[in-house]
């Protein structure tokens, strides 16, 4: 089975050549933190990562719209000043992880001249967009009845559109490829025992965490949550669901579950100030709204006359025109009209108790735990950093947990940590019998620069003609 794998996607003549990173020519590479909404560029001749520079660019606006792109032209034009030549230049370019998607799927098993034709074939049922995107693909596992590729998937139009505003500050791609998978790169690059293991990769920076998986080798997944070393603090002990904001997802499950039962769905803070906002408006401007509705009655009377008059009596047309101008300011029945802007009023007033009486969603404090079930507080300083670690650890094992659940998928070997490395003493806590955790949290440990262990994303882009070939666009 492992020769009919390397035949049908990961193996090809063309993959024998390596292409290492240049050690002579300047190495730029373009990157995007689609968390922190950040362009970085670093710069360095050959692979003196100690003497190369980085440099941080926020942005606003959605990742290759039409603002992003205007954006991002001028801090090219602002970046370019600061370079010592204005001749083209060659760049690897690292697309940030939100720009790409990943799925499998799952077909049976047949011959090697047919499997590339059914997937193919597959994919255009699947993907009603197909000739839209760009699908790169490998197989992550098999047995004897199918066999599953997982898939990444990037629209053609963001590379057109990326390409295109590089192209005008004279920068040319070498080769693109997206921020999870050089993550990777690097570490499969510095760390050769981990080239063939399957394993989680923890990236944990200052305000986030990026995990990746890795197959043999492979990139297979990625995700991000919202935890970084900011949050390993040494004096409190913090609970993680008052780290970040959950409320769009509590509204969505609590007016799902109200829907069902038929019940009064549960509206912003926001939500409400602006209904009655609108109420009090209309309020405010109904006296000018029954003028012009009378205004408009008297005209539409006079366009009726003037309409069905067919007599050429001037005299009697314009004794016509005043009778319904009279009668429109004498006859004016003023009770009904009285009448009328009570009812208005009172529909408008229920309104406003009924906007009032929307329940407003309030973000409670998490229950507290039984005191028999709750962890001891530490005592000390190292002990209340662990304890905020098992937070990030969490994540890793409902990751390992998740990918155990695939049976064509080999067992996750270790978590492979990349940390500050004053935060070291908790690997060895982590594995711990105490803990029982059944698979390995190990840290990366110092690679030869620490830049390449603050920019793992930048730095694996120099490697994308080594490592993970098929995941580059």
């Amino acid at each position: 089975m492992n020769l009919f794998q390397s035949s049908v996607s990961d193996f090809s003549f063309a993959d024998l050549r390596q292409i290492p990173p240049s050690k002579h020519a300047l190495n730029i590479v373009v990157g995007f933190d689609g968390v922190l909404k950040q362009v970085k560029i670093m710069r360095m001749f050959g692979l003196n990562f100690n003497k190369s520079t980085v440099d941080t660019f926020a942005y606003t606006n959605h990742f290759l719209s039409e603002e992003f792109l205007t954006e991002f032209k001028d801090i090219f034009a602002q970046y370019i000043s600061t370079l010592p030549t204005s001749n083209s230049l060659a760049v690897y370019v690292v697309l940030p992880d939100n720009a790409v998607a990943m799925d499998n799927v799952a077909l049976p098993l047949m011959s090697n001249n047919k499997i590339k034709t059914a997937l193919t074939t597959e994919l255009q049922k699947l993907y009603k967009s197909y000739k839209e995107l760009q699908f790169n693909s490998f197989i992550a596992g098999s047995n004897k009845q199918y066999v599953v590729f997982y898939l990444t998937v990037l629209r053609k139009n963001y590379l057109t559109n990326l390409y295109r505003n590089l192209s005008v500050n004279k920068f040319y791609p070498k080769t693109t490829s997206f921020s999870a998978n050089c993550t990777l790169n690097t570490v499969l690059q510095f760390k050769p025992a981990l080239r063939k293991k399957t394993f989680i990769l923890l990236d944990v920076k200052s305000d986030y965490t990026k995990a990746v998986f890795c197959l043999k080798g492979k990139t297979a997944g990625f995700a991000d949550f919202k935890l970084g070393t900011v949050h390993l603090a040494d004096d409190k002990v913090l609970q993680e669901n008052m780290q970040y904001d959950h409320d769009v997802a509590d509204l969505a499950i609590i007016n799902a579950k109200e829907r069902a039962r038929m019940k009064a769905l549960t509206v912003d803070a926001d939500d409400l100030e602006e209904i009655a906002a609108n109420v009090a408006d209309q309020l405010s401007t109904g006296d000018n709204l029954n003028a012009q509705q009378e205004a408009l009655t008297a005209d539409g009377a006079v366009s009726q006359v003037l309409a069905d008059s067919r007599t050429e009596d001037v005299n009697a047309l314009q004794s016509a025109v005043d009778e319904i101008v009279q009668s429109s300011d004498d006859g004016i029945d003023e009770t009904d009209a009285e009448q009328e802007e009570a009812e208005r009023r009172e529909k408008l007033a229920q309104q406003m108790a009924e906007s009032r009486k929307k329940k407003i969603f309030a973000r409670k404090m998490p229950k507290r735990l039984p005191k028999f079930m709750q962890r001891p507080v530490p005592e000390t300083a190292e002990g209340i950093v662990y304890e905020n670690f098992r937070m990030i650890m969490k994540w890793a094992l409902l990751y390992k947990y998740q990918l155990a659940r695939e049976e064509y998928l080999p067992r996750v070997d270790s978590v492979v940590v990349n940390i500050d490395p004053r935060f070291n003493f908790v690997f060895d806590m982590a594995n711990s019998e105490e803990e029982g955790n059944d698979v390995r949290f190990e840290p990366l440990g110092n690679l030869p620069s620490s830049v390449i262990n603050a920019n793992l994303d930048l730095v694996g882009a120099l490697y994308t003609g080594m490592y993970n070939k098929r995941q580059n666009f």
